[in-house]
């Protein structure tokens, strides 16, 4: 079944996600400036080489410094953010915990398996994904894609 979109004459083609209830050690990564994969990931086979898949990601970010933490998302190891270290689409600011929710357009042309996955990184500290200290040891977090017919 696909749903038409108001007024654009494209339609989802698929939704595919999972959830994942993070620990405080699962979900950690100390990075010293780079990324590092949270093990949140979900793969899905476009249909067509000229859709576009958007990707829905839902969790909280909190850095062990106050130099704050982020999140990034992959396509088969390829870091989809502009910036190749830490400078990510969404994070916690200044050692406290933020909202880690972002979505991401991707055109990837392809009809091959297509791998994302939720990468968390930090200057320094530890940065965890799915976790806040003031609530409790874990969190749940979520990644889904849509296929979005191509026009």
């Amino acid at each position: 079944m696909s749903v038409s979109l108001y007024g654009s004459g494209q339609t989802v083609i698929q939704t595919l996600g999972t959830n994942a209830q993070y620990s405080v050690t699962y979900a950690s990564v100390s990075t010293g400036g780079s990324f590092a994969s949270t093990g949140l990931s979900v793969t899905i086979t476009p249909q067509s080489t000229t859709s576009k898949i958007v990707i829905y990601v839902s969790g909280s970010v909190y850095n062990t410094t106050s130099t704050g933490g982020c999140i990034t998302i992959y396509r088969n190891g390829t870091n989809l953010s502009t910036g190749g270290t830490v400078s990510g689409m969404m994070g916690s600011p200044n050692g406290a915990t933020g909202a880690g929710n972002c979505i991401f357009f991707d055109s990837p042309a392809s009809t091959s398996a297509l791998t994302y996955t939720v990468y968390a990184g930090s200057t320094s500290g530890t940065c965890y994904f799915g976790y806040d200290p003031g609530m409790t040891n874990s969190g749940t977090v979520s990644i889904v894609v849509q296929e979005i017919s191509g026009s």
